[in-house]
């Protein structure tokens, strides 16, 4: 992993992404550290902490699926609950692949990557998930938006199933995942 520069037109990347992101919550939205792709109108977000492997297995899946599998954002998309539905965003704060695309999509899952020898994958409870989810969110300061943030994040784990994929960086792990999440 390559450290970021540290220069001007990086603080201004980094505080324009703070205030978006904290300004997101103004509509009913919060951000999810993820890797996440679109199939057929439906978004899947892949989380984990940097360098799991995120933007590896979305890039499977790309691979897997072909044009139909579109990233919407490959490090910091948008999370917002419009009509009772939860959608994802892509953002212009798309890490340092910088990929992201202006569209949303209806999230259909969440995923949290981990490394393992042997693909495997496990649906999880929303209580698992929640401890699993805290370390990748911009958590927000202040009272009333930190009761916000957790009130959206109550009901987005309890509307989204969750997962657990235990992966490698081979075309397996995908099929393994798009068989498991396509069947939704």
């Amino acid at each position: 992993t390559v450290a970021p520069v540290f220069d001007e037109d990086y603080a201004e990347y980094f505080m324009s992404g703070t205030e978006f992101y904290s300004e997101l919550m103004n509509f009913d939205g919060f951000m999810i550290h993820s890797s996440c792709i679109a199939v057929d109108g439906k978004a899947y977000m892949f989380t984990a902490n940097s360098g799991v492997g995120k933007s590896t297995h979305t890039g499977l899946w790309q691979k897997l699926l072909g044009d139909k599998a579109v990233i919407i954002n490959d490090d910091k998309p948008a999370v917002r609950y419009i009509d009772n539905v939860f959608y994802a965003y892509g953002t212009p704060w798309s890490g340092k692949y910088d990929i992201s695309c202006n569209t949303r999509a209806e999230i259909a899952a969440l995923v949290f990557v981990e490394r393992d020898s042997v693909p495997c994958m496990e649906k999880i409870s929303p209580q698992k998930a929640l401890t699993m989810i805290l370390p990748q969110l911009i958590r927000q300061v202040g009272y009333d938006k930190m009761d916000k943030q957790l009130t959206l994040l109550d009901k987005f784990l309890n509307e989204i199933p969750s997962y657990v994929l235990k992966c490698t960086p081979f075309i397996e792990s995908a099929e393994l995942s798009w068989g498991t999440l396509s069947n939704l």
